[in-house]
């Protein structure tokens, strides 16, 4: 697994918010990222749920695969948004970059993504969850540094409000 990028920034807006692990961090995160995202000036439409969605899913990994076993393991969030060039005037999109990290195992990031959301007997199947980061958002990628399992997720997202 590759090293992580540096993931900051001085010229561009940012969040930054550490959690202490528990079942409620994901929902924090994603109300924490809405609020920023409405700072930020990017309207809000079905590809900004996309990217909340996403988010949500990969801090509720953080927190199975890096928290749950030890109640109170950080988690850490990091969000920046980068304005696109203008277009005819308006904004033409924002670029939302999202990294989430923990201090835990991972996870098997090779394995194939699935789609199953329920096994042959009923039980809930866990690893669909990268699926659907991978279709709420144009990237995902995955990487281990100083300890930590990051998850980084990228949208971009268009100024104009979808329904």
């Amino acid at each position: 697994m590759r090293s992580c990028p540096p993931f900051q920034s001085d010229r561009f807006p940012t969040l930054r918010i550490a959690y202490e692990g528990s079942p409620q961090t994901a929902r924090s995160a994603r109300g924490s990222l809405k609020d920023a995202l409405d700072r930020w000036g990017v309207p809000f439409n079905i590809h900004a749920e996309d990217l909340l969605m996403s988010v949500h899913e990969a801090v509720s990994n953080a927190w199975r695969h890096g928290s749950q076993q030890t109640p109170g393991r950080p988690i850490r969030m990091v969000a920046i948004c980068v304005e696109l060039p203008e277009l005819n005037g308006r904004k033409a999109a924002h670029k939302i970059t999202v990294a989430i990290s923990d201090t835990g195992e991972g996870f098997d990031t090779s394995a194939p993504l699935r789609v199953e959301m329920l096994d042959g007997e009923g039980n809930e199947v866990h690893a669909c969850g990268r699926f659907l980061m991978s279709k709420g958002c144009d990237s995902v990628e995955y990487c281990r540094q100083d300890g930590w399992f990051t998850c980084i997720l990228e949208k971009t997202l268009p100024t104009f409000r979808a329904e």
